[in-house]
């Protein structure tokens, strides 16, 4: 009997990452408050310590999510898991850190794009603001692409990012239930 049922996560994965979304809900909606109602009006430190604040925030979550558990809350609710290649072990910190490392990158380097762009003025505005974000999300749908075209053409469905960390993803329902008929 073939195990690529344990591997066929997209969907949940795809759930899973809605779920984390709302989690980050409250974060995002101050985001947005910060940049509606801060641009032109208070220091650009205010708006570039947000931006910082998230991605802060976000890389501790998958990290520690990941590395200690191999989960986040919306992995955990879908029944899915991250593990080491062998399938048997988690991926530890450093790994799940490698797992979103090119998301963070871009996002610091979104950053630093900002502090260079505003350097001699002192508050952001909205063209500046647009041009941030038009940097950061072509980059981020860029990569989403070539994520899911790696997870769509192999055996395993690992993305970029499993190969950058030696990680796969499992469905612990198919799992449990293959492990069982494998008895």
């Amino acid at each position: 009997m073939t195990n690529a049922g344990r591997y066929k996560t997209f969907w949940k994965r795809l759930f899973a990452g809605i779920i984390d979304g709302v989690v980050f809900l409250p974060l995002i909606i101050i985001q947005i408050i910060i940049e509606e109602n801060f641009i032109d009006t208070y220091s650009r430190w205010i708006f570039i310590g947000a931006e910082f604040f998230y991605t802060i925030c976000w890389i501790l979550y998958v990290m520690v999510g990941h590395g200690k558990y191999g989960q986040t809350i919306g992995k955990k609710l879908m029944r899915i898991k991250v593990f080491d290649i062998d399938e048997k072990t988690l991926i530890g910190y450093r790994r799940a850190f490698l797992r979103e490392s090119v998301w963070f990158f871009v996002s610091v380097a979104g950053i630093i794009y900002l502090i260079i762009r505003t350097q001699n003025i002192s508050s952001i505005n909205e063209e500046i603001s647009e041009q941030y974000d038009d940097i950061v999300g072509i980059t981020s749908l860029t990569w989403l692409v070539i994520e899911l075209i790696t997870m769509l053409s192999n055996y395993k469905r690992r993305a970029v990012h499993d190969y950058i960390a030696g990680s796969v993803v499992i469905d612990l329902k198919v799992a449990e239930r293959e492990n069982l008929n494998n008895l």
